[in-house]
């Protein structure tokens, strides 16, 4: 079900019984719904956005968390084998469990937000964790082996945490043989 929150009035037109083709249902109650299809910036609310380079959209809705906004995407499914056609699927493995935004930019909040690059097929994911920590997070397009076709996986991480005794910790992750592996740790005064 989809939040009445996330769609204006204008967008929902409600069809009952015999104003639409329905076969032989008998007190069907149709709602149609006008979800904005965008093309390179996250939206708001439930929209359309190829979110995994493939020329389709997928189906994103938004969900708030503290300072942010994340977004739960959804790979509509036509017909794939042992999968019943016309339903979603959701997509909660990386990097689409994290695509995040926020509204707003400041000083206590900082930068927040998902990039995507069509040219390169590259997603770029910067999240501040509070004021003592962010994670930056690059993904690409690619096969981690020959026979296995490419799809966006996570290549690079890089968490930075502040301590209390002022120093900078940095712990970089790379993928190695198809996973995601600690590479090097780097401390450092402030």
């Amino acid at each position: 079900m989809i939040p009445q929150s996330l769609v204006s009035d204008s967008d929902i037109k409600d069809l009952i019984g015999n104003e639409v083709s329905v076969g032989d249902n008998i007190g069907t109650f149709v709602r149609e719904i006008n979800i904005k299809v965008e093309k390179e910036k996250l939206g708001r609310g439930i929209f359309f956005m190829d979110v995994n380079f493939d020329g389709e959209e997928e189906l994103l809705v938004e969900h708030p968390g503290y300072n942010r906004i994340y977004f739960a995407c959804f790979d509509i499914v036509n017909g794939i084998a042992n999968v019943t056609p016309g339903i979603l699927h959701a997509m909660d493995y990386e990097p689409y469990n994290n695509i995040v935004s926020t509204e707003y930019s400041s000083d206590m909040v900082g930068e927040i937000d998902t990039y995507f690059d069509y040219t390169k097929k590259t997603i770029h994911i910067f999240e501040q964790m509070g004021c003592c920590s962010h994670v930056e997070t690059w993904c690409e397009f690619i096969s981690d082996y020959e026979w296995e076709p490419p799809t966006v996986k996570v290549v690079r991480r890089e968490e930075i945490d502040y301590t209390v005794d002022g120093r900078k910790l940095t712990r970089f992750y790379e993928r190695v043989e198809g996973k995601l592996v600690l590479t090097k740790e780097k401390e450092e005064p402030l």
